[in-house]
């Protein structure tokens, strides 16, 4: 990955390998998302070409496939793969920035872990699942913030097979997702549209049936918590501007699909930023399905690396440098780390930014472990031997709850993040 400038400012350029199945993925998610909130600006992707146009690829050092029985062997009865062909591809998105390793304040660094997720929820929207959040795929933009949509969970009906039209006097759809212009207070009321999408709900909602009661109980919920996420991100001062994405989409899945043993994707490598479970799954190989609920942990596990590592504002206590390394260590040792964060970090000799964020980090943990995760267990019991749309809902509902629940304790603690220290530009 690169930055680079031009007249219109700096953008990033990303070269990547991906797998045949995946050549275009990125692009057209990106694409699917395009000024969404929290998302880059996507300018182009293509697959690079060798001067005799024919694509810059792996295959040169991969035998054909006619070749592959006699050019590879056995091991302790492992099965036997096919060569996995990959081709080089670009993409470019507008601005270029640095990592939130180097906000300048822990209200900086909520403020961008907020619109990031935002950027999320626009994937998850499009009907893709991001999978990969880390320190390395949030940008937050050196030039300040710039124009996108205004953050709008409007796309909830749709999501729940509930559209409507939204017309002014004239006949004219008002609600389209292309528009970028204009307030969303000025094109129809967050109450009318909830009061109207509830009412969609409840004429398709069957009397008397258990699993009808169960599906509109948890699609009612959804709507909810779509309305009270808006109504948050409202309190916080969410605009049309934008000064943090979520970029790096090479290994989302549609999650349509997710449910399909034949057409999953494998899960990405294990990281730092993953939630424990996933992690030791991948470690021991071992089947495991991605759900929203582990893209919130990768939040909170990021939130926690980019205290640590703060560029302009990093410890220099003996705890402080163990802890550094030992995050970067295996799932126990992260995961004991953690712990002697949330129990320590408020102490006077550590380093303001971490003092902040410590009582954001203990609500946050205590959160994940205590509500999200037993209460995904509970559901995802309920629906796991059901039909797709069954599980796709469970998803949903997990999907607004992670991240109303990051917006939440981000407005609860407002106050407190707004006034702390703010670590002077050393520009």
């Amino acid at each position: 990955m690169q930055v680079l400038y031009d007249k219109h400012g700096p953008f990033v350029s990303k070269f990547s390998w991906p797998t045949q199945q995946k050549r275009t993925l990125e692009s057209k998610i990106y694409t699917a998302c395009h000024h969404e909130y929290g998302t880059p600006r996507h300018i182009m992707s293509f697959e690079v070409k060798a001067s005799n146009g024919s694509a810059v690829s792996n295959a040169h050092f991969l035998p054909a496939l006619s070749e592959a029985d006699a050019a590879s062997w056995s091991l302790f009865d492992v099965p036997k793969e096919s060569p996995e062909y990959r081709s080089l591809w670009l993409s470019t998105v507008f601005g270029g920035g640095q990592t939130l390793e180097e906000c300048d304040s822990a209200w900086d660094l909520c403020e961008c872990l907020l619109q990031a997720s935002f950027g999320w929820l626009a994937y998850y929207a499009k009907g893709y699942q991001h999978r990969d959040i880390s320190v390395g795929n949030i940008m937050k933009l050196k030039k300040g913030s710039q124009p996108c949509k205004e953050f709008s969970t409007r796309f909830v009906r749709s999501l729940l097979g509930l559209d409507l039209k939204e017309t002014d006097g004239s006949g004219t759809n008002v609600a389209s997702s292309d528009d970028v212009s204009g307030s969303i207070d000025e094109r129809i009321s967050p109450d009318k549209f909830s009061e109207d999408t509830i009412a969609a709900l409840e004429t398709r909602a069957s009397s008397g049936d258990q699993a009808a009661a169960t599906k509109y109980k948890r699609q009612r919920a959804v709507i909810d918590m779509a309305r009270q996420l808006e109504d948050t991100a409202r309190d916080l001062g969410v605009t049309s501007e934008c000064k943090a994405y979520l970029s790096d989409c090479d290994i989302a899945v549609p999650i349509k699909n997710y449910f399909d043993d034949n057409k999953r994707d494998g899960s990405p490598a294990a990281t730092e930023f993953m939630n424990k479970h996933l992690r030791e799954a991948k470690e021991e190989g071992s089947t495991y399905l991605q759900s929203p609920v582990d893209d919130m942990h990768s939040l909170f596990w990021t939130a926690m690396w980019c205290v640590l590592f703060n560029t302009k504002d990093r410890g220099q206590t003996y705890r402080e440098k163990k802890w550094r390394s030992k995050l970067q260590g295996n799932v126990d040792e992260r995961d004991s780390t953690m712990n002697d964060i949330l129990m320590w970090g408020t102490g006077e000799e550590y380093s303001p930014m971490l003092r902040t964020m410590n009582p954001l980090f203990v609500q946050w943990r205590r959160s994940l472990l205590d509500n999200l995760d037993s209460q995904w267990d509970s559901a995802w019991e309920s629906v796991d031997q059901g039909e797709i749309d069954e599980k796709l809902l469970v998803f949903h509902d997990f999907a607004f709850r992670g991240i109303l629940g990051l917006a939440k304790l981000i407005a609860e603690h407002r106050p407190r993040l707004m006034s702390s220290y703010s670590i002077p530009s050393q520009e």
